[in-house]
Formats: structure tokens, sequence, C-alpha cells
């Protein structure tokens, strides 16, 4: 689904939206204003005041998006039994462009829902998926066929990176637990010398590309890369892996884990790399007990008022790397970038790419990123 290569996206306009020309690349623009339609319009108290779940004032102008201030509403303040939709599931990505333009010139909050709804029955599978987004945050949940949804995507849908983005979304509306104990044994079987150590995010079904074979010693494909000039990276069995559940709960207990890991091994104050939410693991395991000097986040979802360091902690050996418009962190409703003057933000010139991009080593090798660990 998503593209491997740097391009520019196309603004939203409608006319571009039905040139030919530009068909693949508007698509990923329609499903970014569709996924971000939830952030644009409804109020939510966890936003904070810079809002940091939305990109940035240049990427929204890159995306022809309206991020001045408008009328907003609060979370499920409508029915969408209210909405007069197609219940064809072939709403024409024509007519959502079309839609989406002047939904985007005259920000008005019941035009967005209204559009959202049509997109909850696109037969455009990403779309769809970035819609439904949305509507969990326009809509009551009640009045949401869920079932209905799940059916179609199961019985449609066709590109793993689909299924990714609605376990997110499903996740949001669920809560999924935390997944089987994967806690790594406390005995340290080498004595070699250990100064950066490797965090995986979430485990989540479906998706190959996000498992966490980066990380994993000692033929994972960035730690092999990273290998070859930091050395030290911790490679034995015992190496530390977590539960990967989506949820708050098995943060928290992969933070205690950490911690522990840590602390047994006596590897306060090493390097950490670190992947999607093994991010805010580590964040976390700063409010406790650990200690780190260089500090690599891979793909972030920000939420700061819950993950954060101290401000002791941050210095220029603390870096962001991520991409220009990641669509599951879009749909975690996370942030893709920290509050002003706190961590540094390294953005990588890819648009719409995976969330798994920033661990691949190519990536590493064309953008200069192992000076961050050198």
């Amino acid at each position: 689904m998503y593209p491997d290569n740097i391009i520019r996206p196309v603004p939203l306009k409608s006319q571009v939206f039905l040139d030919q020309r530009g068909e693949s690349l508007s698509r990923f623009t329609l499903a970014a204003f569709l996924l971000l339609s939830g952030a644009l319009f409804v109020e939510d108290e966890r936003h904070l005041e810079d809002r940091l779940d939305l990109p940035t004032s240049e990427e929204l102008e890159f995306l022809g998006i309206n991020a001045e201030v408008r009328e907003t509403v609060p979370r499920g303040a409508f029915n969408l039994r209210q909405f007069s939709v197609d219940d064809s599931d072939n709403v024409p990505s024509s007519a959502l462009a079309s839609l989406a333009a002047e939904v985007n010139e005259r920000g008005n909050p019941r035009d967005a829902a209204r559009l959202v709804a049509l997109g909850c029955n696109s037969s455009d599978e990403l779309v769809r998926i970035c819609a439904l987004g949305s509507a969990v945050d326009f809509f009551r949940l009640e009045t949401i066929n869920i079932h209905r949804q799940l059916v179609w995507f199961f019985d449609n849908a066709l590109d793993l990176d689909t299924f990714e983005l609605l376990f997110v979304l499903m996740a949001r509306v669920f809560q999924v637990a935390a997944m089987g104990n994967l806690s790594p044994p406390t005995n340290v079987p080498t004595t070699t010398p250990t100064g950066l150590m490797a965090v995986h995010g979430t485990v989540l079904p479906y998706s190959q590309a996000n498992r966490p074979e980066w990380s994993v010693p000692p033929k994972g494909s960035l730690f092999s890369h990273i290998k070859t000039f930091r050395n030290d990276i911790y490679g034995s069995p015992d190496f530390f892996r977590w539960e990967g559940g989506y949820t708050d709960y098995a943060r928290e207990v992969a933070i205690n884990s950490l911690c522990d890991w840590i602390n047994r091994r006596s590897l306060n104050g090493i390097d950490v790399v670190a992947h999607s939410h093994g991010c805010n693991v580590v964040m976390g395991s700063t409010s406790i007990s650990t200690n780190f000097r260089k500090i690599v986040m891979l793909s972030c979802p920000v939420h700061w008022g819950k993950y954060s360091l101290p401000a002791a902690m941050i210095t220029n050996d603390v870096v962001s790397i991520r991409t220009r418009f990641d669509f599951v962190i879009m749909m975690d409703r996370g942030g893709q970038r920290f509050p002003n003057g706190t961590i540094k933000d390294v953005i990588l010139p890819f648009w719409f790419t995976s969330h798994s991009s920033t661990t691949k080593p190519n990536i590493w090798r064309s953008q200069n990123l192992d000076q961050y660990l050198r």
C-alpha cells in the first residue's frame, strides 16, 4: 500500500484528484485528510496546546490542508444514522475528493462528518479505513456498525497494511489486551562489553513488516547494520523483548520489565535505539530507575503528557527520527513531533511510507542515520 520512493504529495484540490496523472498520489492525500478530519474538527481534552497530534504547518501546506482555527464539535457529537450514506460500498473517490476540497475550504464540522460518513463506504480500502479512523471521533460508537465494517475489510481488503491500521483503530475502540508474556530470562550468558541496546515496538497481527525482526540478534536487519559500526550492541540470547501489546497496560508492564532487565545487567547509562511504542517504553522507564546516554527514537507515537523524558536527559544525543506522514501514528492519534524545545526532530524526506520504514538499513544508509549512534 505504502510507496517506497520519495514523493511530493498532491495538494488537496478536487481538480487534481480527478486528474488521472495524479491519481495514485492524490489517493494518499485524500486518505490523509479523512484520517486527520477527526483531529481537525473534533475537540479532545487530551490535545496539547500546540497540537502535536497534527502535522506541522509546513507539512499541512504541502498537503494543501487548511489548519487555520475552525469550528469544532465535541467527541461523538453526531449520530451516523442521521447521515444519508450510500450502502453500496462503492462511493467513488471522485465524489469524496470533490467534497473533501469543499470541506477543507469551508471548515465546517458537519460537512466534515458527512465526508467521513461517505468515506466509510468507499471501495478503496485505504480511504475507507482512514475514514473509519475519524468516524469514531465524530460519531457515537453505538451508531457505527463496527461488525459490518469488520466483515467488509475481511472480505475485501487485500493489503496487510490495511489490517495494521484496522488493528490500531480497534485498539482505540476496544482497548485490546496485552499478548502473552515474552519477558526475557534474567541470567547473563556473556561478558561482552555492552554500550547499546534495541527496544522493539508493538507487535501487530497481520503486519509482517512491523514485526520486531529488525532488532533481533544476530541477524535482525537493522541490528546487523548497526553492528557493523557499533560492535557493543547487546546481542546475547537474553536480549530485551516485551509483550508488544497495544495498550497502556502492556506498555506499563514493559516499562517495569525494562527497568528490571537493565538493573540486573548493570547497564544503566547505555545508549538505546527504539521503534514506535518501544520509544515510549524507554521514556517511561526513565521515570522509574533508568538512565540513557544516547536515545534514538524511530517513528515514535508522541504522547508527551503520558511518556516523556526528564529535563536533565534531554540533550543533543536524543533524537526523534520520523517520516513526513505516518498513517499508523495518525490512526493511533499520537503526534509525530515533540514539543518545541525538547526532543530534536529529524525529518526524513518520505511521505506516506510504512511505519517500519525508519528501521530499514537502506534508509539508514541513504539518510546517513548512523551518525546518531556513533
